[in-house]
């Protein structure tokens, strides 16, 4: 057989489980996003500034508030509980182009409920005529939001592969420069 064998029943895919017996459920959200919860705090001034600018651009803007963990990006385990505001954009029919031509984004803004520092999260860009890209930082998602209105998808394909681009020519760059320092050590002082 090619094929590892997977027990049609609950109870014969447990026998073959080792780890059934620790694995805790994931905890579910504390609020959800689709509640259309009120914000509990004042809305913070980085999400008003990406809201008013990209209404004044002429695109839909919906915020999303909810609480609760977020996986660990390396372990997959719960971390602290978090608040988080997703601000949700769309623009359709676009000026000067198909009438199927559509555009969308969304940012996703979070702290720790505990206090501490906002953070853009997680940011990314898609449409009808432009390939998903979720790389972007807020800067890239404010150019977007001013261009993508006026400009044609191959320009923005072009524009999107440039921040892959630039983005690992950082990485790269970065490894460069771990590379080159070698290991540390203690320089002596002529004096």
């Amino acid at each position: 057989m090619i094929y590892s064998y997977i027990p049609e029943s609950r109870a014969g895919h447990e026998a073959f489980d080792p780890w059934a017996a620790t694995r805790e459920p994931y905890p579910p959200p504390l609020y959800w996003s689709s509640e259309n919860r009120a914000l509990p705090f004042p809305e913070p001034p980085a999400v008003k500034a990406v809201r008013a600018l990209a209404v004044e651009q002429g695109w839909t803007a919906l915020g999303q508030y909810s609480r609760g963990h977020l996986p660990h990006a390396t372990t997959g385990k719960p971390t602290a509980v978090r608040d988080l505001i997703g601000l949700r954009f769309g623009i359709s029919p676009l000026v000067g182009m198909d009438l199927w031509v559509t555009r969308q984004a969304y940012a996703v803004y979070s702290r720790p409920v505990s206090g501490g520092t906002w953070m853009w999260s997680s940011v990314m860009i898609w449409g009808s005529d432009l390939t998903p890209y979720a790389g972007c930082s807020i800067t890239d998602l404010k150019a977007y939001l001013m261009m993508a209105p006026e400009v044609r998808g191959e320009a923005l394909e072009d524009w999107v592969r440039d921040l892959r681009s630039i983005k690992s020519n950082a990485a790269q760059l970065v490894k460069q420069r771990v590379a080159a320092r070698g290991p540390v050590s203690k320089r002596r002082e002529v004096g």
